[in-house]
């Protein structure tokens, strides 16, 4: 860039000084010639002046032509005496007699009007450029002839000739001095601004340490200082842009809210991690593409389109088919440059969970309606049966009383796990943790459980080493834990079957895990994740017929992760269940 621009301001002087040296070759050698003209033409007059005084008086007299040449030899130049009717009397270099009428001349008709005249024109007699002078001759500037003196222009030619040479030469070293000149300025110029180039690439670059010397008052010095100037705005301004954009992309990297940006024409300007991760798709795939090559969805494409036509706020929820049970609350809002539409933003919330607990709530309302319906009923019933008369029948008065007490007994059940399950729901069971014996706390439970084992005659068999780890739990609460899943196990294990109970130390992570497996009819996989849920039984009649409330799961789950433990389940298909517990273990063993 530099040596272009050091090469056109060569050319431009050059051309300018080529420009210039005919310009002032003609203006000079013109202004010089008619220097040297004009005083040529003034001491003529002067000669003409002083022999106009001499002159006799002119009519038709002799020719004058002696005298003609007598003045001549005096001052140099051709003497032509003339009358007043144009007729040439005497002449220095020609016979007067055989010369036309000169009153037609431009110097003689000039000098007719009483003043001196001149005139610059070819001599056909002489066959060269002359210059004539003439001046009146008669008494009180009258006019009663004129005398004329000519003299060539050679001699102005050859002094034309010497300075001539001098003005080339002259203008040749202008020329050369205009070269040079233009080669300093140009380079120097060039540097200036190629130094500018430099700096302002590297401010382009990013590098904002650099600065240009700004100690020349010229414009080069101004434009250096406001440059060093526009650096240091521009690099607080990006230092700033630099914070938010880093915040920005903070906030919308911790979003658990999916964000997309579309431009006005629909491809995707923005997409932060949740949103990729809801749909499954790639960062530098997403950048720039169409949205519905993106996200292939046409009720989202729908709600980014109607935003942009109403120009409004435009909600939605959305059921993705790509993924099992998946909601989202789609929220679009236009952005409103001042060119017009720029876009749209789009978030998508992640209504899943609502969902779930929404279904929950729906199914909670209705199983214990319908659980505490049906005692109710039966206590009713019986009650209104025995008001009606009943009463005196006293063998079916005694049943009908048993009915009335085993619904209220299971009406008390259920009312007590469902407050049980709020208050650990709700944190107000206080737990008090210290190291419990997982084989004592076991024991206990069997021995509850015994009588209705030996009914059954189910093999139950306990395999907890003495060595167990003790576990930090609330010793209450674990017994409560222990029974509810071994009462599960028996419940549905039918007769001649097993339960096992296992508890080792799991591994070196301070876990201690219990095992409870039964030889039962299991659960379908489809229904395992469902397990824990309230008031969800496998085989609800069977459950309801031995007495469950559907909330005994639901509670030693929550039990168990307030004991900060974990609950599984496992079912293989027609091969029982196993429940595995893990428990933390407690750091200082007795």
């Amino acid at each position: 860039m530099k040596n272009r621009l050091v090469t056109k301001i060569i050319i431009a002087y050059i051309g300018l000084a080529a420009l210039a040296a005919p310009v002032l070759w003609y203006f000079v050698s013109g202004a010089i010639e008619g220097y040297f003209t004009d005083t040529l033409a003034e001491n003529l007059r002067s000669q003409a002046a002083i022999i106009s005084v001499e002159l006799p008086e002119l009519g038709s007299g002799p020719k004058l032509d002696p005298l003609a040449r007598k003045y001549k030899a005096l001052t140099g130049a051709r003497v032509t005496i003339i009358n007043a009717d144009g007729r040439v009397l005497g002449d220095s270099d020609d016979d007067s007699t055989k010369m036309e009428n000169h009153l037609g001349r431009p110097e003689v008709l000039e000098a007719a009007k009483g003043r001196w005249g001149r005139s610059i024109r070819h001599s056909h007699t002489l066959k060269m450029d002359m210059l004539y002078v003439s001046l009146p001759v008669g008494p009180d500037g009258g006019a009663n002839g004129f005398i004329r003196l000519s003299m060539p222009l050679r001699q102005v030619e050859a002094a034309m000739s010497s300075i001539k040479e001098r003005v080339a030469t002259g203008a040749f070293v202008v020329f050369l001095a205009a070269i040079i000149l233009g080669m300093y300025l140009s380079k120097l110029m060039a540097g200036k601004i190629g130094r500018m180039a430099a700096f302002t690439k590297a401010v382009a670059a990013g590098d904002f340490s650099r600065r240009l010397r700004a100690n020349s008052g010229d414009e080069f010095g101004a434009l250096a200082a406001n440059l060093n100037e526009m650096a240091g705005q521009l690099h607080d301004k990006i230092d700033a842009l630099s914070v938010e954009k880093a915040m920005f992309e903070a906030v919308l990297g911790g979003m658990v809210e999916g964000v997309l940006v579309a431009d006005k024409d629909g491809r995707v300007a923005l997409a932060n991690r949740s949103l990729r991760e809801i749909f499954g798709i790639d960062k530098e795939y997403a950048l720039g593409r169409p949205f519905l090559e993106v996200i292939r969805n046409s009720e989202l494409s729908g709600i980014i389109k109607k935003a942009h036509d109403k120009k409004d706020v435009v909600t939605g929820e959305v059921d993705l088919l790509f993924s099992d049970n998946l909601y989202l609350f789609a929220s679009c809002v236009p952005l409103a440059l001042k060119g017009g539409f720029g876009g749209s933003v789009l978030v998508l919330h992640d209504i899943t969970r609502l969902k779930a607990l929404e279904r929950v709530r729906r199914d909670f309302v209705a199983n214990v309606t319908h659980e505490l319906k049906t005692p109710i009923a039966a206590i009713q019933g019986f009650a209104e049966t025995l008001l009606s008369g009943a009463l005196e029948d006293r063998d079916n008065a005694r049943r009908f009383l048993g009915i009335i007490e085993s619904n209220s007994r299971r009406l008390t059940r259920l009312i007590e796990d469902l407050l049980t399950l709020s208050r650990i729901e709700l944190g107000e069971v206080s737990l008090t943790f210290r190291a419990v014996s997982v084989e004592n706390v076991v024991r206990e439970a069997v021995a509850l459980l015994e009588p209705r084992v030996r009914a059954k005659r189910i093999e139950l068999t306990t395999d907890i080493p003495e060595d167990t780890p003790r576990i930090m739990a609330d010793r209450d609460r674990l017994f409560q834990i222990a029974l509810n899943i071994l009462d599960n196990a028996v419940k549905f294990t039918p007769e001649g079957g097993r339960v096992t109970i296992s508890g080792r130390a799991a591994g070196e992570d301070g876990m201690v895990k219990l095992k409870i497996t039964d030889t039962g009819p299991g659960i379908p996989p489809d229904l395992l994740p469902r397990i824990g849920e309230r008031f969800f039984r496998v085989d609800a009649a069977r459950s309801r017929e031995l007495g469950g409330t559907g909330l005994g799961i639901a509670i030693v789950r929550r039990l168990v992760n307030a004991h900060g433990g974990s609950f599984s389940i496992e079912s293989p298909p027609r091969k029982g269940t196993v429940v595995t517990l893990t428990f933390r273990a407690a750091k200082n063993q007795p």
